[in-house]
């Protein structure tokens, strides 16, 4: 068993030694993408980013307003989590679409 380890292990190493080597970098041209890829980008980043901030705000809310009289769902627990989640999901989507907006608007004036 141990010398099929040490086989193993001195394979992985001999890896580099017959791989080619890498082209040099070139960076990106700026009209080497449309530009609805960067927004969509943006998009991207600042949904998954704000889910950071809103899913913790989503879950506690869920949680005060049940605690102050609300008739809100507490199980089963998955079934709260993905209610919790979707409420998340929402206004992020709600950020992003305002960041949208309110870029378009800017690129507009600014013409």
């Amino acid at each position: 068993m141990k010398k099929l380890v040490v086989f193993l292990l001195l394979l992985s190493f001999c890896g580099s030694l017959f791989a080619d080597e890498l082209p040099q970098y070139e960076p990106y041209k700026k009209e080497e993408f449309p530009i609805w890829t960067y927004k969509l980008r943006r998009g991207e980043t600042l949904f998954f980013g704000s889910l950071a901030i809103t899913y913790p705000l989503a879950a506690l809310s869920y949680n005060l307003i049940n605690t102050l009289g609300g008739n809100l769902p507490t199980e089963p627990a998955l079934n709260v989590v993905l209610y919790q989640a979707a409420a998340a999901g929402v206004l992020s989507l709600g950020i992003v679409l305002a960041d949208y907006f309110i870029g378009e608007a800017e690129a507009k004036n600014a013409k």
